[in-house]
């Protein structure tokens, strides 16, 4: 795993988007994946072999249909400019590993796919622990393990020829039960009397009710979710803070309320935050990933799209952190002048 100190440029980590690895992928891989620095803090092999891209994308799309890998690719602005993974899942446990293209060190690009990757895979997964490995004196990656909650477990000279002299590999180890407790993640929401409770006590609040002034409708949603919908609990140190529900939306529907050229099969999403104390912390943004990375994971999928009023500036400032971008503006009754917001799902053609 590699990610390097240097000046952050002209990439920001809040549009980068994980892309199931395909194989129109393997020039880019190849490219980014040669070059020496990346090689010599990774466990790439030097020198790295013509083809060799290709070969492991192919057999990581063989894992994936296995459901004992997940490789991704790191995107942004059309640009592939890395790669994360998880490898060997078995037995409620599995390894990540990532690499960053030289041009693009120093920019938490390593950070952001690292604790996207861990996100899902812990929300997804039976998994109970993951483990990394990685050099003795990479700072930049052993800084972005600790602060995932990774812990070391033990270290041993590495017995690849292509260091020499031998360096020392840590692994690390991270617990669900600690990630659990310090990360911002999507748990599940089961719809029983006291979450109800909850999530009725925050749709009287101030800072949410004046957003969502129909709140039967949320909690009937909550209630009993349609078979193309979910909900989750947006959960902060091991506490929900928040409310996502997702749902398959009718292009038909949606011309009827004046909001032509939405493809069938789209979602519709919506979120708030129940504590007030917790906005304007960025968790809207991070709780958007995580949900359009997990959507992401279905290629049916071709547009995610959320309304939200023209006078709420601060949650449309967090939908385009999160790439979202105006398509339409309307007025559904009774919230009067929104905006459409969308983010297309289909990867453009490499």
């Amino acid at each position: 795993m590699t990610e390097a100190a240097e000046p952050a440029a002209d990439i920001d980590p809040a549009v980068v988007d994980l892309w199931p690895i395909a194989e129109a992928d393997a020039p880019r891989v190849q490219e980014l994946a040669s070059h020496p620095e990346v090689i010599a803090t990774t466990m790439l092999p030097s020198p790295y072999p013509e083809g060799g891209a290709l070969d492991f994308i192919r057999r990581s799309i063989a894992g994936r249909a296995r459901g004992t890998d997940f490789v991704y690719v790191l995107v942004t602005g059309g640009e592939v400019v890395g790669t994360c993974a998880a490898h060997d899942i078995a037995r409620g446990t599995g390894e990540i590993g990532y690499w960053i293209g030289r041009p693009y060190w120093g920019r938490r690009l390593g950070s952001v796919a690292a604790r996207r990757l861990v996100a899902g895979l812990f929300e997804r997964l039976p998994l109970d622990r993951l483990t990394a490995h990685c050099l003795v004196g990479n700072t930049a990656s052993e800084q972005i393990l600790h602060g995932l909650g990774f812990e070391p477990t033990s270290s041993s000279p590495s017995t690849d020829p292509k260091w020499q002299p031998p360096v020392t590999i840590t692994r690390y180890e991270l617990p669900r039960e600690r990630w659990s407790r310090h990360a911002i993640r999507l748990a599940p929401f089961e719809p029983n009397p006291q979450s109800l409770a909850r999530l009725e006590g925050w749709l009287r609040r101030p800072h949410v009710a004046r957003w969502f002034p129909v709140p039967d409708d949320v909690l009937g949603f909550a209630s009993q979710p349609p078979a193309t919908g979910d909900q989750r609990w947006i959960v902060v140190d091991d506490r929900p803070v928040g409310y996502l529900r997702w749902q398959r939306v009718d292009a038909e529907d949606l011309a009827a309320v004046g909001l032509d050229g939405i493809p069938d099969g789209a979602v519709d999403c919506d979120l708030f935050l129940g504590e007030r104390e917790q906005t304007g912390r960025g968790l809207g943004v991070e709780a958007l990933h995580l949900v359009l990375d997990r959507l992401r994971e279905n290629p049916s999928i071709p547009l995610v799209g959320l309304t939200t009023s023209t006078e709420n500036t601060r949650a449309q400032r967090a939908f385009r952190a999160a790439g979202f971008q105006t398509v339409h503006e309307y007025a559904p009754k009774p919230f009067g002048p929104c905006l459409l917001m969308a983010r297309r799902l289909r990867r453009p053609a490499l």
